[in-house]
């Protein structure tokens, strides 16, 4: 699942992954959903980098540690 975030052909698999990892991931799965934050394809109405995003405060708030996400 954690990979599938990041290299699934399917923005609908990728934004999938991510909306899972939200609800069952745990620290592993935040980088892989800070690089998933780049990806600008659709994902049932939205953008998967907008699941990846609300999937990394989901996470952030259950394992009560902030995540910082770089600008470039």
């Amino acid at each position: 699942m954690i990979k599938t975030v990041t290299t699934d052909n399917s923005s609908n698999v990728r934004g999938a992954a991510a909306e899972t990892l939200g609800i069952i991931g745990g620290e592993s799965a935040v980088e892989p959903l800070k690089n998933a934050l780049k990806d600008n394809n659709e994902y049932y109405g939205s953008k998967v980098k907008d699941v990846a995003f609300i999937s990394l405060e989901r996470i952030s708030r259950r394992i009560k540690k902030r995540i910082t996400i770089e600008s470039t």
